[in-house]
């Protein structure tokens, strides 16, 4: 049998990690036209993570599809000025940026 050996820093992010399980469930829900339930997931996962970008991206694509075109376009103005501040760190990120595709069926750009 073989052991494990994990070192980590001391510091784990955990209202990120948790903005991510409800950024992944929001896509979900907006492709099966559960648009109340995508909203709410997308809603926490901005509360938990406001300077996300798939976060507001998520909410953005969820809002777009409700119809409510100016608050979508708010969402999707942050993610920009968000993903422009630190580029190199939204490739983890990017799977929310199409609400047909999802990072747990490995559809990924």
């Amino acid at each position: 049998m073989f052991g494990v050996l994990c070192m980590i820093d001391g510091h784990f992010a955990i209202p990120q990690a948790a903005a991510i399980g409800h950024g992944q469930k929001a896509p979900d829900l907006l492709g099966s036209k559960h648009l109340p339930e995508a909203l709410l997931e997308a809603q926490e996962a901005v509360t938990l993570a406001p300077n996300s970008v798939g976060a507001n991206v998520a909410i953005g694509n969820v809002l777009s599809a409700m119809g409510q075109k100016d608050e979508a376009r708010q969402a999707y103005e942050r993610a920009l000025m968000l993903a422009q501040n630190r580029p190199a760190r939204i490739s983890g990120e990017m799977g929310w940026l199409d609400p047909g595709k999802s990072w747990r069926a490995g559809r990924h750009p």
